[in-house]
Formats: C-alpha cells, structure tokens, sequence
C-alpha cells in the first residue's frame, strides 16, 4: 500500500504496552533522491506488534514544520516520556510527547558546550562547502540520542565527537572528545558519516560509514569518550550480502544508520 513513498532512516521504540513505534521519514517516489531527502522529507510515525513489522504507517509525527524532517530518530526519556529527534532539515530540534501516539510538540533546539573544540564538528559552519549551497548553516546532522547507563545524554552527530548532557535531553551537551576515528590507524580520516550508537556488553558502539567507497567501520570504547578502537569493517557494499533465516539473499547497495 505504501510502495509510492521511500522510506529514510528511522529507529524503533517499544511502548509499555509492547508495542513498536518506528519514527522515521519518507518522501514521494516522484522525486529523485536528493530532491526527496532535501525537499520533501516529512517525519512519520508507523507502528507494529512485531519488531521486524509490518508497520503500520499512521502519518506525519509532528504538524511543527508542517511535518518536515530528516535524520529523524525516536527515544524514551529517563522521565519515560517519547522524544523525536530531527538534524539536518532542521537545527537540531527535539519534539516530545507523553504519549507513543503524541500529539509530538517541540520542546527546543538542541545546545552545545563546544567546550574549546573546533564547532564545525557539532554544527555545519562556513567551512562547509556542501551546507554552504545547501543554506544549512548552523544546522546539525545525523544526530543521534541515547540515555547512557550512568543516566546522562550522550548524543553524537555527523562527525563523532563524544558530547554529554547533565541538565537534560536539550543539554546543554559538552564536548569531550574529539572525532572518535581521529589518527585511527587503518580508518578513514575524512568523509566519515551517518554513525549509529550503542551500549552493550559494558561498550560503547559507533558503527560509521565511509560514503567514498560505502565501507562502514565498527568502533568501541569502554567510556563512549576516549580510546575508541577499530573493530574492523561491519559492512562493504562489495563483499557484502545479507542472508535470511529462511535462506533467502539480499545484496544491499549500500547501509548507513542501521
């Protein structure tokens, strides 16, 4: 029912009731992929009774913005209440909500302690050629939000600086690192992006992609701040292929933010 739209980037939320909400984004088919992402991108919710679906698309997120947003992404707060994170369509603006259903209202846009490190990692400056033709100044990207195990907001964005939050999910989030692959031997040192992160087995995981050549490298740390070590590639769109449990085989162009 829904093949006329792409669907972007998204994670899922499990409600009290077991329930799964997918925040994410979509935008029509008639539109290329760059006019899509950067024009027509709107912020959607879609639910299911099942992890791995089908979900259920119920619509635009927010009605802030007329729904637009990309780079959308979804969390409980250590209140318990539902955020909805957006970057890149816009500044870094959360919306929040009691409810999995919302109405989604926008609580702010996300500030930054740059804490003396360059500020062109958290947001894009004048240095940046693409959000100079782009009119993204000023605006973050890939913006990624979980609560850490010690009760903390950590967030990480395009170009994987450590950033901490004590005062809430609005921050002000400090920085207190530089580039997690920053002098990494056998790691790409420019156009990393895209990067997911986790917590599991006592570890900090960022996996990162390396659009070039569309290698995504894994990378941990046991303070999710310092000492980030290469894992090795966790994905390359040239060796790659992804084998279903029923046997079935998929060759995937390409993955980022899994």
């Amino acid at each position: 029912k829904m093949k006329h739209w792409c669907y972007w980037d998204g994670s899922i939320v499990k409600d009290d009731e077991g329930i799964y909400h997918m925040y994410s984004s979509r935008w029509s088919q008639s539109l290329s992929h760059s006019e899509g992402w950067h024009i027509g991108t709107k912020a959607v919710h879609s639910v299911s009774n099942r992890l791995e679906g089908p979900y259920k698309d119920l619509g635009l997120v927010y009605p802030d913005y007329n729904g637009y947003g990309i780079n959308v992404i979804g969390l409980r707060t250590k209140e318990g209440k539902y955020a909805v994170v957006v970057s890149e369509s816009l500044p870094g603006n959360v919306f929040i909500s009691d409810s999995p259903y919302g109405p989604f209202k926008l609580l702010g846009e996300i500030k930054i302690d740059n804490n003396g490190f360059y500020p062109g990692f958290t947001r894009y400056d004048e240095l940046d050629i693409g959000a100079v033709k782009a009119g993204a100044l000023g605006k973050m990207s890939n913006v990624m939000i979980f609560v850490r195990p010690d009760g903390k907001y950590m967030l990480l964005a395009r170009h994987c600086v450590p950033m901490i939050s004590d005062d809430g999910i609005l921050g002000p989030y400090k920085v207190l690192g530089d580039r997690a692959w920053e002098n990494m031997p056998n790691t790409p040192q420019y156009y990393m992006e895209d990067p997911t992160i986790w917590y599991s087995d006592s570890l900090y995981h960022i996996v990162v992609n390396f659009h070039k050549k569309d290698v995504s490298y894994h990378l941990t740390s046991e303070d999710g701040i310092s000492n980030w070590k290469n894992r090795g590639v966790a994905f390359d769109k040239k060796k790659s292929k992804f084998i279903y449990t029923d046997g079935h085989v998929e060759r995937w162009s390409i993955v980022q933010r899994p």
